[in-house]
């Protein structure tokens, strides 16, 4: 079971010079690349990440974003 929620936001801004690699815990040989995004949810603005090998399809507008689970990079 997965626990994906959606929902609407809108993404203001992508920093496509940023990366953080992330490795699922207790499975080493998965390993993601990701960049960080600014985003508006509700009045909220957060940061998230999105997956660098899909870059170029990401813009600033309104989305469905999805949450698989949370991150934690350099304490944020």
């Amino acid at each position: 079971y997965i626990n994906c929620q959606e929902f609407l936001c809108e993404i203001i801004h992508v920093d496509q010079l940023s990366s953080v690699s992330w490795q699922i815990p207790q499975f080493p040989a998965m390993i993601f690349d990701f960049a960080f995004v600014r985003f508006k949810k509700g009045r909220e603005v957060l940061k998230g990440v999105f997956l660098k090998d899909e870059l170029a399809n990401i813009q600033p507008g309104i989305f469905t974003g999805t949450s698989h689970c949370e991150i934690v990079v350099n304490g944020e």
